[in-house]
């Protein structure tokens, strides 16, 4: 909501922008809002890959646990040997 609420300030008064952007030490507030646009993306682009590595790394956990619950004991040595006709 706060997000919004800069975003309509922004719209409706631009030389509030300009202000913000002269004492940070750019020359358009639209030049500042880019930057902001810029961080803001890497943030949440770092936060998504994080949490796609959290959900990859519990699917990896849940397919071991399965495999593991689920394996089949080899056949020895002897049933090898019967299986292959020798």
């Amino acid at each position: 909501m706060a997000m919004m609420g800069l975003g309509i300030l922004f719209v409706v008064h631009p030389e509030f922008t300009n202000s913000i952007a002269h004492r940070l030490g750019v020359q358009r507030g639209a030049d500042l809002m880019f930057y902001f646009f810029l961080v803001g993306a890497m943030y949440g682009f770092l936060i998504l890959y994080m949490r796609q590595r959290t959900l990859q790394e519990s699917l990896v956990k849940l397919t071991r646990s399965f495999a593991l619950e689920h394996a089949i004991e080899p056949p020895s040595l002897d049933q090898r040997d019967e299986l292959s006709g020798q």
